[in-house]
């Protein structure tokens, strides 16, 4: 049941697309680790809804765009990873 996912550990896999809207259902969500793939496009708004997420590692990727307003309501996450990718902006 992918309500019930935790933790989600996909770093130095050579995963390639974009980082998917969808994630915004795994509200048991506290790590993403996806460093060191070929992920490209934005990062999710969504990645904000997630109440519990506290660990998040998306550097060495192909991100763009800006980092999402809505981390900045993801009141739990204490380690934000995002170095080594195409990003502007400034961290909200």
């Amino acid at each position: 049941n992918s309500s019930q996912v935790s933790k989600i550990y996909l770093g130095y896999n050579n995963l390639s697309g974009t980082l998917p809207g969808e994630i915004g259902i795994l509200q048991r969500l506290n790590e993403l680790v996806l460093p060191d793939n070929s992920l490209r496009g934005s990062i999710s708004e969504q990645l904000g809804t997630l109440n519990l997420v506290e660990y998040v590692d998306l550097s060495l990727n192909n991100l763009t765009g800006t980092i999402p307003t809505s981390l900045s309501e993801a009141k739990n996450i204490s380690t934000l990873f995002v170095y080594k990718n195409e990003l502007s902006g400034t961290v909200p």
